[in-house]
C-alpha cells in the first residue's frame, strides 16, 4: 500500500475474483460554523460525522427544538441505532432546552429564561421526515 502526494492510497496488486478490501476510517465529530454572514446562523452549530451532517428532529427530541442549546463542552458521542431505517449512526450528548412552559399567553416577560439539563440524539440528515411530521433543525444554538 502507497500513500500518493495528491493523498490517494494506491494498492499495487493482481486482483482475484471475489478479493476485498476492509478499510476503517477515523471520522470524529465535528462542530460546524457558519460564516459570520450568515446571519441566521450566528452562535449556532451544525454536527457532521465524516462527510455526514446530522440534524435534531422532533421523534428523538421532542417539540420546540429552536429551544434546544449545545454547550460548547457537551461530549458527543456516535452510536450505531440498527433499529432506525435499516441501521445508522447517530449523535447522542447533554444539552439544555429553554424552559417556555410558564409563558401561556404572555408576548414579554421580566423574568430571566430558565434552562433545563437535557440529553438530545442527532440522525443523518437524510433520514429526517421518515418518521412522523414534525419539526427538525440543522443548525442548533451554541453555549
Amino acid at each position: 500500500m502507497h500513500l500518493e502526494k495528491s493523498g490517494y492510497i494506491k494498492l499495487d496488486r493482481h486482483w482475484n475474483q471475489n478479493d476485498t478490501i476492509n478499510m476503517n476510517l477515523e471520522m470524529p465529530i465535528e462542530r460546524i460554523y457558519a460564516h459570520p454572514n450568515i446571519i441566521q446562523d450566528l452562535g449556532r452549530i451544525a454536527l457532521q460525522k465524516g462527510p455526514i451532517v446530522y440534524c435534531l428532529e422532533e421523534p428523538d427530541n421532542g417539540s420546540f427544538i429552536e429551544g434546544i442549546r449545545i454547550p460548547h463542552d457537551s461530549k458527543l458521542k456516535s452510536e450505531f441505532r440498527a433499529d432506525f431505517l435499516g441501521g445508522v449512526n447517530i449523535i447522542k450528548g447533554t444539552g439544555v432546552r429553554y424552559q417556555h412552559e410558564d409563558w401561556q399567553e404572555s408576548l414579554y416577560s421580566n423574568r430571566s429564561a430558565e434552562y433545563k439539563e437535557i440529553e438530545f440524539v442527532a440522525i443523518p440528515y437524510y433520514t429526517w421526515a421518515n418518521r412522523i411530521a414534525g419539526e427538525m433543525a440543522v443548525w442548533i444554538l451554541e453555549n
